[in-house]
Formats: C-alpha cells, structure tokens, sequence
C-alpha cells in the first residue's frame, strides 16, 4: 500500500479499504500534528483534533471526490476543526470570564520581538495566519497552499500580502 498513490489511496478508502486507511494515517499524521502544533502549542489538543481529522475522513469515506487531492480535503478538515477548536476555547474563556489573551498592559517596549510577533501573528485573520504559517514556517509555495486551503493562488497572495502589511504595521 505504501507504493499506491493518495489518489489510488483514496479511491480505496472510498472502498473502506481500512489497510488504505492506515497506510494513508501514517502517510500524513506528521504532516497535520506539525501543522496544528504550530497553530495551538498545545500536543494532546493537536492529537485529538488529528483523531477527528482521521475519524471524519473514515466516516465520510463515500463522499471523497477521487479526482480531487484527498491531501487538500484532510487541511480543510483540520482548518475547520480548529476554527471549532478556537470557538469552543473563547467560549469557554467567556463562561470562565478569563480573558484568552493576556492583557497588553506591558507596554510593547518591554516585550522581546519573540513575543511582540506571537501576538501580532495571534491578531491576523485565521486564512491570513495559516497562509503565513505555511509558507514561512512549513516552506510551502503558494500554489501548495491554495490546493491545501482549497482557495485559489490569488487568494493565497493576497492573504499573504495583507497579513505581511498587518505585522508590518504591528511591529513597526
């Protein structure tokens, strides 16, 4: 299995082909646990998300367009399980009434640049944080992105384009 392509991969998956399944699991798990791990820091919610990811695509196995990047579909998946992720935690922040980011009492001047980007890159637009993300943490290209995100190459370039203009003015 390990030598069939994703797309025969996902064809046999629509099979419930469930050796497919896992060849295609362990395919792709580093992938998605790097890629959630550098959006949440937080490894036991990047391991269940990912079993979510995985459960969802099983679940769903009938459904999966085999001429589309079965790739493409699992980022969809995991960007719209954490946007639930980021719900879920701001509400939980209301009911608790804790505040989900610290205040920004210490004036930016006392900051290290370290921490003055994580919170400007916590201020982007989620599309505009992930393309950022991807392109200069993970060394994706644009056009990886657009098929990751399912948007096109122009949407791409101009979230990265607004997200460098948003750190830019950010962190002067």
């Amino acid at each position: 299995m390990n030598t069939l392509s994703d797309n025969q991969l996902a064809s046999e998956i629509k099979r419930s082909n469930k050796q497919a399944f896992e060849t295609f699991y362990f395919r792709y798990y580093k992938l998605l646990f790097h890629y959630i791990i550098s959006r949440i820091q937080c490894s036991e919610t990047a391991k269940e998300i990912i079993q979510d990811i995985f459960k969802r695509l099983w679940q769903n196995r009938n459904n999966i367009n085999t001429r589309k990047s079965i790739k493409a579909y699992l980022f969809r998946i995991a960007n719209n399980l954490l946007i639930d992720s980021y719900r879920k935690k701001r509400v939980q922040n209301s009911y608790f009434d804790r505040p989900e980011e610290p205040p920004e009492i210490v004036s930016g001047e006392n900051l290290d640049f370290k921490t003055q980007f994580h919170i400007a890159m916590e201020k982007l637009p989620e599309g505009c944080r992930v393309v950022f993300t991807l392109h200069h943490v993970k060394n994706y290209t644009y056009l990886e992105i657009a098929e990751m995100c399912s948007v096109s190459k122009k949407t791409v370039e101009k979230r990265m384009k607004l997200a460098l203009g948003m750190l830019r003015e950010q962190l002067g």
